[in-house]
C-alpha cells in the first residue's frame, strides 16, 4: 500500500488534505507529521520539526514504505529553501518519489520565499511533483485575530483597500492535493487553486453582515498600523509583519494579475456556505 507522509498536519490546507485522503482515497495509508506529533483522523502523528534534524527520521519509525510527501512550509522562517531542503533531501533517500508543495497563486516559480522551493522542486532529477498555488482561504475568519476581531469587534482589519482575491475553502485546496498526491500520472507542474468568485475585503465584510445579521465592516489601515494592531493582540513580530506584506500583495492586485491566462482549478464551497457552517464561531 502507498503511504504519504502529510506535513504541518494539524494546520488548515493539510487537515482538509488528511480529510479527503480518508473518505476519497482510502487506499493509501497516511502518517501525519507536525511539532505535537499528533495522531489525525485515526492516523498516525509523529514529531516532525523542520529545524531539528534528530526528528527527521520519526515518520519511517511509523511506516518504513512511505513514497510520497506533503511539503507546507514552516511560518516565520526568513529563508524557506533552507528550511525544507534538509528534510526534503532527507525523504529522498528514504525513497520517496513524489513531492506536493502548497505555494500560492501570486508566487511564481524562482519568486522569493515559496517561488525558490518552486524552482528547487522543479529541478530535482528523478522525483515527481506539483506545486498546489491556492488563493487566500475562507478559514483564516476562523481562528486567531481574524476571528476574534469578527466575533467581538464586528470588524474585518485589513491594508488590502480595493484589492480581489479568489477566496476559497481550504476543503477544495485539500482536493487538490489530494489528487496530486494520487494521481497515476504526476502533474510536474502547479495546480492554481481559486475560488468560485473574487472579493474584497469591502465585499467580504458584507457576506458576513448578510450571513450573521448585524453590521460587519472593513476597517481600512496602513501596513504599519496593522503590524501595531497584531502586535498589540499577541502575535509574534514575524508574524505581524508578514499579514501586513500578504495583504499588501492583493492591494496590489497580484493575486489576479500573476494568474491571468493560466488555467486554473475552481473551488465548488461559496463564501455563504463558509459563513453558514461556521457561524457559532462568531
Amino acid at each position: 500500500m502507498t503511504v504519504i507522509l502529510v506535513t504541518g498536519a494539524t494546520g488548515k490546507t493539510s487537515l482538509a488534505t488528511i480529510e479527503v485522503l480518508k473518505e476519497i482515497y482510502p487506499s493509501f495509508e497516511v502518517v501525519c507529521a507536525s511539532r505535537g506529533g499528533k495522531d489525525v483522523q485515526g492516523f498516525p502523528g509523529v514529531k516532525l520539526d523542520w529545524s531539528d534534524p534528530s526528528t527527521y527520521e520519526n515518520p519511517w519509525g511509523m511506516k518504513a514504505t512511505i513514497d510520497r510527501l506533503h511539503i507546507v512550509a514552516p511560518l516565520g522562517v526568513p529563508d524557506l529553501l533552507a528550511a525544507v531542503k534538509p528534510f526534503v533531501e532527507f525523504a529522498i533517500g528514504k525513497g520517496v518519489k513524489r513531492f506536493t508543495f502548497i505555494s500560492g497563486t501570486a508566487v511564481h516559480k524562482g519568486d522569493p520565499f515559496h517561488g525558490l522551493v518552486h524552482q528547487w522542486l522543479s529541478e530535482l532529477p528523478n522525483i515527481e511533483y506539483a506545486i498546489i498555488r491556492p488563493s487566500w482561504f475562507f478559514q483564516n475568519f476562523s481562528n486567531e485575530y481574524r476571528l476574534s476581531l469578527l466575533r467581538d469587534e464586528n470588524k474585518i482589519v485589513s491594508n488590502a483597500e480595493d484589492g480581489l482575491a479568489g477566496w476559497l475553502d481550504t476543503r477544495d485546496i485539500g482536493e487538490v492535493v489530494a489528487k496530486a498526491l494520487t494521481e497515476d500520472t504526476a502533474r510536474n507542474g502547479d495546480y492554481i487553486v481559486v475560488g468560485p468568485e473574487t472579493l474584497t475585503y469591502d465585499q467580504i465584510a458584507e457576506k458576513f453582515t448578510e450571513g450573521l445579521g448585524r453590521k460587519v465592516t472593513h476597517v481600512r489601515v496602513s501596513g504599519e498600523e496593522f503590524t501595531s494592531l497584531l502586535l498589540g493582540r499577541g502575535l509574534t513580530q514575524d508574524l505581524a509583519v508578514v499579514a501586513p506584506l500578504v495583504d499588501g500583495v492583493i492591494a496590489a492586485g497580484l493575486d489576479q494579475s500573476k494568474i491571468e491566462g493560466q488555467e486554473k482549478t475552481v473551488g465548488k464551497r461559496s463564501f455563504e456556505e463558509y459563513i453558514q457552517k461556521n457561524k457559532a464561531l462568531w
